[in-house]
Order: C-alpha cells, then structure tokens, then sequence
C-alpha cells in the first residue's frame, strides 16, 4: 500500500469517532426554571404561572390577589352555529377580529356587528378567547334572546370604544361562571349579587356612584363607606358596618 494512500485512511478512522462524540444541541425548553411567566386570568385579570423544574409545563395562573384562577388560553374552536356563516351569523371573510369595535355588520370578519363590537354566537366561553390575537371575551345570554360572544370590562371606561349601546355590567356566563363585561343593558346598570368576591367597592358598584353597593368582609352587599356611595342628597352614616345612606 502506498504511503499517501495509508495516510488517507488513517485520517479517515481518526475523523470518525471525532464525529460520532461531537455535543448533541440541548433539548429545547418552554422556560427557564422557577421563573414567573405571566399569564391571564378567566375575566381578563392578569396573572402568574411558575415554570416547573423540567422547563416543559407550568404551574396554574393564579391571580395576584384571588390566588388560583382559570386561565385563559387561546380559541378552541368556534361553534356549529358561529362557524356556519349562515345568516349573517359566521363567516371567515377579512374585517374586524371578535370583540373589535365596529359601526355595522360589513365591517366584521364575523359579518356580525352588535352594541357597538364584533360578535358571533357562541356555546362556550372559550370560543370568545384567543390569547394569541389578544381576544378576551366570554359567552353570555344577553337578555334572554342571544348568547353571543362579550368584551370582558372592570369599570365603565373599557367599554368607551363601543360607543353608547354598552356598559360595564355584570353577568352569568352560560356555564354560571360570574363576569363582568360590555352590553347593553336596557333596564339600566347589572351589579355583582350579594355575596359576589370582591377586593374594593368599585367591582361592586363598577363606577356606578350612588348605588349604594361596597366591598365588606371580601363580598359585595348593600351600603356605604363615603358619601360618594350615596345618592343625590344622602350621606353616609357609618355608625354600623357598612355605613347606611341617609337623608339629611
């Protein structure tokens, strides 16, 4: 064998174990370990969720203040009676995205335009959520003739953009579940129930002055704690807890 051949073929077997030990790339991971990643809450409340020792799956999210809460991930599917397009209900055409404020039905992809934002019918409130295109939304039966699909709100303010035909108010969801959220209310302002979770008075009265309705021992009920809470006229008497509006 020549000389040069047998050098060739040396080198050739000194190469390959080289390339057989070269690092394999470390497994790729979702998140660095014991961090907080931040996550939102069933109702639009933002939250935290902990990365788990294996970088692969997360904690629950959990609300900074309520603790544990229902996380919001994005859209599982619409609905037999949204998708269908079928009187005006559905459709896939370009325009608005769900929950967008809108001024008619042209402008929506969902071909549906009502109190002022884009909506669909709906079965489940996961239908009215996709985290990925920042759609926070729940699926209520407005009264008592359409379930369809509703912008989450915390004061009066969030639903500004709709225009005058909704409010801030509050709802069942069609599983139960109690929000808060943009419509048309007709008879006047919704308010949480009694006994309804709470951190202050305004999720009970939700910027409602005077409607005599606070946060006491973690619950909405009726009462007072400033003269804001009471009507035209009254103040608030705080010789019980809470304080009762009345007349002077």
């Amino acid at each position: 064998m020549g000389r040069a051949r047998l050098v060739l073929l040396l080198g050739g077997l000194l190469a390959a174990p080289l390339a057989t030990c070269a690092e394999e790339p470390a497994p790729k991971t979702l998140c660095n370990a014991g961090d907080l990643i931040f996550c939102r809450c069933r109702g639009g409340t933002g939250g935290q969720k902990l990365c788990q020792p294996d970088g692969m799956s997360f904690g629950p999210c959990e609300d900074p203040i309520e603790g544990p809460c229902i996380e919001a991930h994005g859209s599982s599917g619409t609905s037999s009676s949204s998708s269908s397009g079928a009187g005006g209900e559905g459709g896939s055409g370009s325009g608005k995205k769900l929950l967008d404020p809108c001024g008619g039905n042209e402008e929506c992809a969902s071909n549906v335009c009502r109190m002022g934002y884009c909506t669909k019918d709906c079965a489940k409130w996961q239908e009215c959520t996709d985290e990925a295109k920042d759609i926070y939304g729940d699926c209520v039966l407005l009264n008592g003739a359409v379930q369809q699909c509703v912008p989450y709100c915390f004061a009066q303010a969030d639903c500004q953009p709709y225009g005058p035909a909704s409010g801030c108010g509050f709802a069942q969801a069609v599983d139960a579940y109690g929000v808060t959220v943009c419509a048309d209310w007709q008879g006047g302002p919704q308010l949480p129930p009694d006994g309804y979770e709470c951190f202050d008075d305004f999720e009970c009265h939700l910027g409602f002055n005077g409607e005599q309705r606070v946060c006491e021992f973690g619950q909405c009920m009726p009462g007072c704690h400033v003269k804001e809470d009471c009507p035209e006229g009254a103040t608030c008497v705080t010789t019980s807890k809470p304080g009762k509006c009345e007349v002077k």
